[in-house]
């Protein structure tokens, strides 16, 4: 089994890199034989997206840089652990622009397909259905249409760290957008998002592992993502 990480923090051998060990030990605990490969977005050289989406035709993008090794791990992986600290709230900007560059791995819709009857109906039903039901949806009208991602379906864990203590609601917010985001890789693909381990409180490096609660909870994570 091969498992790819992707770190979004800037800080090697910071919180969001510690607690992806402890995944990736959790993982190799429950089963032999899995190889990990990790990546550090800060070491890419990435450019922001174009926003020429030719990329969903042909699957390549129109930018020459290290996003094209990036999708090929991504393509090659089992599963996924996806880890980013929050910067002023949300995804560092290495980490989103990571994840703007992955549309590639999607295929295009003709829009003549979009011009359904019913629509308006749809969109009111939409607004009331929760958000991971509305992917399988979505998905499951795609099919039908033609449409489908390149990606085979891809679980993950999903990691992300903040500074501000759990008790501030904002914080409890912004861990849970960030995560969201970045659990977006795997929805994507029909997969889903095994764990989230969203650890508040956490300023400065290594503060995480006075913290043995979610050190535990990352463990279990990566045992469950390889657990089946």
């Amino acid at each position: 089994m091969n498992i790819l990480a992707i770190v979004g923090s800037p800080r090697k051998g910071g919180n969001t890199d510690i607690l992806i060990d402890y995944v990736i030990q959790g993982a190799k605990n429950q089963r032999q034989g899995i190889s990990v490969k990790k990546i550090y977005v800060n070491d890419l050289k990435l450019e922001p997206c174009r926003g020429d989406v030719s990329c969903r035709r042909t699957g390549k993008c129109v930018i020459s840089d290290d996003m094209a090794q990036v999708l090929e791990s991504i393509e090659q992986a089992d599963a996924l652990i996806l880890g980013s600290p929050l910067y002023r709230g949300y995804l560092p900007g290495q980490m989103k622009v990571l994840m703007d560059r992955t549309n590639p791995l999607e295929k295009e819709i003709d829009a003549a397909q979009m011009r359904m009857p019913g629509k308006r109906v749809l969109g009111l039903l939409m607004s009331v259905v929760p958000q991971k039901l509305q992917v399988k949806i979505m998905q499951k009208m795609a099919g039908g249409m033609g449409h489908f991602y390149r990606l085979e379906s891809k679980d993950s864990v999903v990691v992300v760290v903040g500074a501000h203590p759990g008790y501030m609601p904002v914080m409890k917010n912004h861990l849970e957008q960030a995560a969201e985001a970045l659990g977006s890789l795997s929805l994507m693909s029909g997969g889903n998002v095994i764990a989230s381990v969203l650890v508040p409180g956490v300023a400065e490096k290594g503060d995480v592992l006075r913290k043995p609660e979610f050190l535990e909870m990352a463990v279990r994570a990566g045992s469950r993502l390889v657990s089946g």
